[in-house]
């Protein structure tokens, strides 16, 4: 339960992040930021990244 709060409130707040336009402020690749913190929410659930999973 802990690790679903937690990758809930990190998908929140990169949405808040990118649709208040702070998100630009902070890096220069967002799709590269997004999908590093995704793979890294995904990590803490348990769920494997489609690179760790194709043969």
């Amino acid at each position: 339960m802990v690790s679903a709060l937690a990758a809930w409130s990190d998908l929140l707040g990169a949405l808040a992040l990118e649709l208040f336009g702070h998100l630009a402020r902070i890096t220069t690749d967002p799709g590269a930021y997004f999908d590093h913190l995704m793979h890294r929410t995904g990590a803490l659930l348990g769920l494997a990244s489609p690179a760790a999973s194709s043969p």
